[in-house]
């Protein structure tokens, strides 16, 4: 019991430490359309509520308002710009009908891809929008609903329909389409080809997911038996007479992918 107790001791001030913020450089543009260079002191880079900002040259971090900010982002690629357009707001992955009502909003949208046609994920929520040629913010139609008369999640391919209308370029892609998932990876191929197909390049932005400044903490605790084999805690562990409780830990301060 002694053995255990101090283990926990060790262990939850480094999960507690794990929870500060961290210095990210990165920039904001303000209504004025000017870019101010600087730094931020986050914890998570997709909420602008909790978001701090120093200017280059200043000392003090202030929360910054989201009527003075049109775009901001961080020096290794992560963008996220300020739009209006209808959101039909979801639970994750469902909608609470097949037709779901839309609500006009203005956010700040990650941007995950920049073309002829462009793609936007709005963290929180998990839905995808794009626009074509600069054109309005429309939302990718999450494709999950649940059928109100049963109440049974069903899939359904609106989103499909909606990017082979809008965001289609040669009929020897039409396959990409009937296969395409409402997903990160499967939606920049999509967008990567359109813009090829007509010629013009694709700016490819940092993970949506890899926006969190944290401290990535590896934990391994075990109990050495005297055979020497190791039995970590996250699987079953068996009686023993004998042995020595173990532990590692590893810390990173991470800005990148996950």
């Amino acid at each position: 019991m002694l053995r255990k107790l101090s283990v926990l001791l060790i262990i939850i001030p480094i999960l507690s430490f794990a929870q500060k913020k961290s210095e990210v450089l990165g920039y904001i543009i303000n209504h004025d359309h000017q870019k101010i260079n600087g730094s931020f002191f986050v914890s998570d880079f997709n909420s602008f509520e909790t978001l701090e900002f120093k200017a280059e040259n200043t000392s003090t971090f202030t929360k910054l308002k989201e009527n003075d900010v049109i775009e901001y982002g961080s020096n290794n690629g992560v963008k996220y710009v300020k739009r209006e357009t209808d959101i039909a707001y979801s639970t994750k992955v469902n909608f609470k009908e097949e037709n779901p009502i839309f609500t006009n909003s203005t956010k700040f949208f990650n941007v995950m891809l920049e073309g002829e046609a462009s793609l936007y994920f709005l963290a929180g929520h998990e839905i995808f929008f794009y626009s074509v040629n600069n054109g309005p913010l429309k939302q990718l139609v999450n494709p999950y609903y649940t059928d109100p008369i049963n109440n049974l999640t069903t899939y359904t391919y609106k989103f499909r329909k909606q990017l082979y209308e809008d965001v289609f370029c040669d009929y020897k892609l039409t396959e990409s389409y009937n296969t395409l998932q409402y997903n990160r990876k499967s939606l920049l191929k999509l967008f990567t080809n359109y813009n090829s197909c007509k010629g013009t390049k694709s700016v490819i932005h940092e993970d949506y997911k890899s926006n969190k400044s944290k401290i990535a903490i590896t934990a391994l605790v075990g109990y050495r038996l005297n055979n020497s084999k190791m039995l970590y805690t996250n699987k079953e562990v068996g009686n023993a007479n004998s042995g020595n409780v173990n532990l590692g830990v590893e810390i990173a301060n991470i800005f990148g992918k996950d």
